[in-house]
């Protein structure tokens, strides 16, 4: 009796199927997690950028109108910038900054390109603390 030393069409196509099962199980828990991280990383950035706007009011006595008077690098009188390739984030002030004195302002990061499938988008936090979503359910996003 001759014994083959290698595997079946058929075992061969069972293990496919197998690992094409578990690939299609695995990849949107997969793509979920790095969605999170990437949240994770622009609610950081808002924080950092909220913390960069209080010292500035301290110094200045008025909110910051635009990311390059708090560091950032930017275009002279922009309002907003590319966090990373996931997020833009965009400072909008009070009515009255238009005389020069910002009273309030609103940080929000807007997702972009893979990150637009997130269930969160528009984070924000403003010059009381209150944090917020354009989309997605506030706790969750914000959270987690």
């Amino acid at each position: 009796m001759h014994h083959s030393k290698g595997f079946s069409l058929i075992e061969l196509l069972i293990v496919i199927a197998i690992v094409g099962i578990l690939a299609a199980l695995a990849y949107p828990n997969f793509r979920d997690s790095v969605m999170k991280s990437h949240r994770a990383d622009a609610k950081a950035e808002l924080l950092r950028m909220a913390t960069a706007q209080e010292k500035f009011f301290s110094r200045n006595g008025r909110y910051s109108r635009t990311v390059a008077e708090l560091g950032y690098s930017a275009l002279p009188g922009a309002t907003s910038f590319s966090f990373n390739e996931h997020y833009n984030i965009v400072i909008t002030n009070s009515p009255a900054a238009a005389a020069g004195n910002a009273v309030t302002y609103t940080l929000t990061a807007n997702a972009k390109a893979g990150q637009l499938d997130d269930k969160c988008d528009g984070l924000s936090i403003n010059s009381i603390g209150a944090k917020g979503v354009t989309e997605g359910d506030n706790k969750t996003c914000w959270d987690r």
